[in-house]
This record gives C-alpha cells, structure tokens and sequence, in this order.
C-alpha cells in the first residue's frame, strides 16, 4: 500500500501516519524567561510651540475703548454703516493693509497722550 492508497481511501486508517522516526518533542530550555512588551506610557501633550515672524504688538486700552480699538485694528466698519465690511474701503477711496491703519492707530494713540 502507497500513499495514493490512502489519500484514495483505500487504506485502513484515514489519518496519514508519519513514517520514519519521531522527533524529539520541543521543550524550553530551564534559563529561558518570556518576553513581555514594556508598559506603554501615557502620551503627553506639550503645548505648541509659537514662533513669531514679528514681534507682536501690545496695546493698552481701557474696557471702553476696547470695542473701537478692534474695530480699527481689524478695519471693521462701524456699526451705523449701511455697507458691509468688505465694501467700507471701497465705498471711500481709501484701502489700507492693516499694517498701515495699525501704524495711524498708534501715531494717533502717541499724540494724544503726549
């Protein structure tokens, strides 16, 4: 009998037995330990780190003030404007970066207090 016999059926047993002597079972060896993976850390979160291209700029400013100091550093029209924001420098002729209308803000700013 060949294992085509077997594989047709026509063996007695229906497992394929190996042939040949058996290997020797695997064993550990005594100074052999398992390897456990470390314990994962937390992640931690840093705070960003902010670089300026300029330095900013600090205005002082009292809480009364503070709405109109927005309103021309942002080049926000007035609320009793009838033209939205966008169209306010063009409705007068006038379209300023906001560099420049920062700059008018602080010569005025510099005048009137001294």
């Amino acid at each position: 009998m060949d294992c085509s016999d077997l594989a047709m059926g026509g063996g007695q047993a229906s497992r394929r037995e190996l042939l040949g002597p058996r290997p020797t079972p695997l064993r550990m060896r005594k100074d052999s330990y398992r390897l456990k993976k470390p314990p994962v850390a937390p992640p931690q979160h840093r705070p960003p780190i902010i670089i300026y291209a300029i330095s900013p700029k600090v205005i002082h400013t009292t809480p009364g003030d503070f709405m109109s100091v927005v309103q021309r550093l942002t080049g926000a029209a007035a609320a009793s404007s009838s033209s939205s924001s966008a169209d306010a420098p063009l409705a007068t002729g006038e379209v300023f970066s906001p560099a420049a209308r920062l700059a008018v803000f602080e010569k005025a700013a510099k005048g009137a207090i001294g």
